[in-house]
């Protein structure tokens, strides 16, 4: 080498130099899609099952197969026609929330996802307790209750496993909740359901960024271990 001109010696440097920045580039976008991979395997599942909500738009020609009829099914919005349409379907659907809730405060990992779980736990057996009422002093008797659970079973896992399966349908349960009050706030409702559906739209959407926050930690968490 100590005899080679000078000229091949600075030929060979950039060359070096080509093929490292051109294999730098090419890793890049190979990360890239790793970690897009990873961010949208959370979420595609459950957009299988809810194809209208919000952020399920990427998926939509992956979903495309289902038939119009499911398609309707799944868009939270659509089960609310009226305003007791909103409350009696909106409690079950709280119901969900707090019964996979108490998984994670039983069996989580998280500390922080536990305390999240509780404070749902405990706001929205308190809902449920109000809509309850509501049906009853209100004589709610003309609707039956369309939703159908969404979160699916979780009573199997335990720890990180856990954690990550409820972040990812909660995010999605809040979703639905967060349509199903705007939509109900488009309808003639008593003032005391629109503050309690504007409550949901606040509460849930808070939650909803803070579950996301948790998600991207327990991911980025699960690649450093891999």
């Amino acid at each position: 080498m100590k005899n080679l001109p000078l000229w091949i010696l600075v030929g060979l440097v950039a060359l070096i130099a080509v093929v490292e920045i051109g294999g730098f580039r090419d890793a890049q976008p190979h990360d890239m899609m790793e970690k897009e991979y990873d961010k949208d395997s959370a979420l595609r599942e459950h957009c299988k099952q809810m194809p209208e909500m919000r952020g399920c738009e990427k998926f939509n020609n992956e979903n495309s197969s289902m038939s119009g009829m499911n398609h309707m099914m799944m868009d939270h919005g659509g089960m609310v026609t009226s305003e007791e349409g909103f409350v009696i379907n909106m409690i079950p659907h709280h119901q969900e929330a707090v019964d996979t809730a108490r998984l994670v405060v039983a069996k989580g990992e998280s500390p922080e996802l536990k305390k999240l779980a509780q404070a749902i736990i405990t706001a929205q057996e308190k809902e449920i307790a109000m809509m309850q009422k509501w049906s009853t002093d209100w004589k709610y008797s003309t609707v039956t209750p369309s939703y159908q659970n969404m979160m699916g079973d979780g009573t199997k896992l335990s720890g990180k496993a856990l954690d990550t399966w409820f972040l990812q349908g909660m995010i999605m349960h809040h979703m639905g909740a967060v349509q199903m009050a705007e939509k109900v706030l488009q309808l003639n409702a008593r003032k005391e359901v629109a503050d309690f559906a504007r409550e949901v739209i606040r509460v849930q959407s808070s939650e909803i960024s803070q579950m996301k926050l948790m998600l991207g930690e327990s991911m980025m968490m699960h690649r450093d271990m891999q």
